[in-house]
């Protein structure tokens, strides 16, 4: 079954999206020769909860042959087997915490109750070393009913393929999932509340965008001040090179600080091609310019060795959560998408 041709010709027919979902849903993997190990995990996972292996839909490339987040094809190197486990008392179950607030869609690894959370979590990485040839992990997803899953693959099959037809409240939720801000919480630890729960994308630095900066961290003028002379500065960066994101720290996002002395800035960029100018001495003469407006900046090259981008982006990472004498002073960190 060719999905990615089907969905695609389905929805350029104007066809109704939850129905493209629905029907997808209930037709066969799209290589038939992956349902006898797909069959074994369903029916590992249904014993292992105790439920019907009739509650159980397969997601994901492992069905459609594709990823309707980056469009790959299914790899099982690379691809994970998305199964959908439909259970109103095991929904009701998993709990809401800090990281992961309650949703039409809830994960057991994260969510079902401390002792039951460390024995799924065990279980599920055995059924995924165990399946490893034929994928790269597998990942369990709860659903309250079949409404739900059907809402959910509709929701990533309009976004794959009618990008520019999303409805508000379907852009909103995109944004929610990529821009892990801080929600008026400037003050946010550096990483979750348990430790075990930690991941790069929920532990600092935070990914935010300016309008953000603008929400939490203008509440003087003294800051004010600081972030419009930052603005103009990044304009007259933009002019000779191209900026990937910012790493921000020090005492401007510190809360406890009401009037900071700079703000501490960390720009990670590539050169803008065609550019007849020394780039490295235009970025020093940007530097001493914006030291003289509170702005004590960094370079960091994006188009250079991999090691030396590393090392520079982990030196600023700890010298940010360090005090003038060197001790460890842990406090906020952000980065800054250029392109959110």
């Amino acid at each position: 079954m060719m999905y990615r041709q089907w969905m695609a010709d389905h929805a350029k027919a104007g066809a109704n999206i939850k129905d493209i979902a629905k029907t997808a849903l209930s037709l066969p993997l799209f290589n038939a020769d992956q349902k006898i190990n797909v069959d074994r995990v369903v029916h590992t996972v249904a014993d292992y909860f105790g439920i019907n292996i009739w509650s159980f839909k397969v997601a994901g490339s492992a069905r459609f042959g594709f990823s309707l987040n980056t469009g790959e094809c299914f790899d099982p190197r690379f691809s994970d087997l998305d199964i959908a486990l439909i259970s109103s008392e095991l929904f009701a179950k998993c709990c809401s915490t800090d990281l992961y607030p309650l949703g039409d869609v809830r994960f057991p690894d994260s969510q079902l109750p401390l002792p039951q959370r460390a024995k799924y979590r065990k279980f599920i990485s055995e059924l995924s070393r165990s399946h490893e040839r034929n994928f790269s992990q597998i990942s369990i997803a709860v659903h309250r009913d079949l409404a739900s899953v059907v809402c959910t693959t509709a929701s990533a099959i309009e976004r794959f393929f009618r990008p520019n037809s999303l409805s508000p409240q379907i852009a909103d939720r995109l944004n929610q999932d990529r821009v892990i801000a801080l929600d008026a919480q400037p003050g946010h630890g550096f990483f979750p509340n348990n430790i075990a729960d930690a991941t790069p994308f929920n532990s600092a630095p935070f990914v935010v965008d300016w309008d953000h900066i603008q929400n939490h961290y203008l509440a003087n003028s003294r800051r004010r001040d600081i972030y419009d002379s930052l603005g103009l500065f990044i304009q007259l960066v933009e002019e000779v090179a191209e900026l990937s994101c910012c790493l921000i720290g020090g005492s401007f996002i510190d809360p406890e600080v009401e009037h900071p002395a700079d703000i501490d800035v960390v720009i990670f960029y590539t050169a803008r091609s065609g550019l007849d100018r020394d780039l490295g001495r235009m970025l020093k003469k940007i530097t001493n310019r914006a030291l003289m407006r509170d702005i004590d900046v960094r370079f960091v090259p994006c188009d250079t060795a991999p090691w030396i981008t590393i090392k520079i982006a982990a030196f600023f990472t700890t010298l940010y959560q360090a005090s003038r004498d060197g001790r460890p002073r842990p406090g906020p960190l952000l980065t800054i998408d250029q392109s959110i």
